[in-house]
């Protein structure tokens, strides 16, 4: 937006001082010669510009990893008062009826209440 009022400006500033009689050039519009061979280096150009990104992503997933660069990654199983547990002995679901405005109680395998 800034340059487009600075070029306004300067558009403005030079029309109002070119007015003078010696600044009259006479302008000789030139054809454009934009042949077959021109627009084929443009698609060509452009099909270039487009597949560089996908290309190089496949030819980074292709490249061999090091030998050292595979690390394994190792849970911790508890923080606090949080203890990881096992998917077969904890099946629960929520269950969504009604409005969920309400307080609900539910039973841990320790017997422990969790509210909701």
């Amino acid at each position: 937006m800034v340059l487009l009022v600075i070029d306004f400006w300067l558009q403005k500033t030079h029309l109002h001082s070119s007015n003078k009689a010696g600044d009259t050039v006479a302008y000789t519009p030139v054809p454009c010669n934009k042949g077959k061979p021109q627009w084929i280096a443009f698609v060509l150009v452009s099909a270039v510009f487009v597949s560089a990104g996908p290309g190089i992503i496949f030819w980074i997933n292709t490249q061999p990893q090091a030998e050292g660069s595979q690390q394994q990654v190792t849970l911790f199983s508890g923080v606090g008062e949080w203890s990881e547990v096992d998917a077969d002995e904890d099946d629960w679901r929520p269950q969504y009826r009604g409005a969920i405005a309400h307080q609900r109680v539910f039973h841990d395998k320790n017997n422990r209440e969790i509210h909701l």
